[in-house]
C-alpha cells in the first residue's frame, strides 16, 4: 500500500477528513492516511514570520476511520470485511453518560475493533488501535488481550491505519 500525503487545504476543500476519505475511496484504490501535511506559518524568528511544514500525527479516531473506510471499500472483494466493527468503549464522557455506558456493559480495556470471522483456528480478530506516535497499551487493555487470546481469539495492537489494514488483510488472506 502506498503512502499518501494530503494537504490540509485539500481536506478543508473536501469538507473535512471524513468527506475527503469518502471522496478518495470512491475514486481509486485508497491509500491509507499516514500523515496529514498542514502547511502554515509557525512562529517568528528574528522578527520575521517564517513558513514551515508541520506534520500532524493523525489521532487514533482518524486512523480507525481510515481502516473502516478501507474495509467498506473492499468488502465487495472480501465480504468478511463487512463484519468489522468498532467497540465504543473509549473516549471522554461526562459522569452521567459514563454511568449509562457502564450500566449497559461497557468494559474498560476492550480492544477497538472486532472482526468476527473465524480463520486458521482463531475465533475472530480483535484490533487495538494506537496512533503512530504516542498512545500506549494500558494495563486493563493488556489484561483483556491475554483473556481474549486464552479464549481463542487473535489480538493485535496496531500503530496506525496502515498497520491495522496489513494485519486484517493477512488474517483474511487477502491483499491490502
Amino acid at each position: 500500500m502506498k503512502a499518501e500525503t494530503w494537504s490540509a487545504a485539500e481536506i478543508r476543500q473536501a469538507g473535512g477528513l471524513e468527506a475527503y476519505i469518502r471522496r478518495r475511496a470512491g475514486q481509486e484504490d485508497m491509500g491509507v492516511i499516514l500523515r496529514i501535511r498542514e502547511v502554515g506559518r509557525v512562529g517568528k524568528k528574528g522578527g520575521k514570520q517564517r513558513n514551515a511544514e508541520a506534520l500532524r500525527i493523525p489521532t487514533e479516531d482518524e486512523e480507525q476511520k481510515a481502516v473502516l473506510a478501507w474495509a467498506e471499500q473492499n468488502r465487495g472483494r472480501c465480504p468478511a470485511l463487512g463484519l468489522l466493527f468498532h467497540i465504543p468503549n473509549g473516549g471522554s464522557r461526562g459522569k452521567a453518560e459514563a454511568g449509562r455506558f457502564k450500566a449497559m456493559g461497557v468494559k474498560k480495556g476492550v480492544p477497538d475493533l472486532f472482526l468476527p470471522a473465524p480463520r486458521d483456528g482463531w475465533h475472530g480478530l480483535w484490533v487495538e488501535m494506537k496512533r503512530l506516535k504516542g498512545g500506549r497499551v494500558e494495563p486493563e487493555q493488556e489484561d483483556w488481550h491475554e483473556k481474549l487470546r486464552a479464549a481463542g481469539y487473535r489480538v493485535e495492537v496496531c500503530r496506525g491505519a496502515e498497520a491495522a489494514i496489513q494485519v486484517i488483510a493477512a488474517y483474511l488472506g487477502i491483499k491490502p
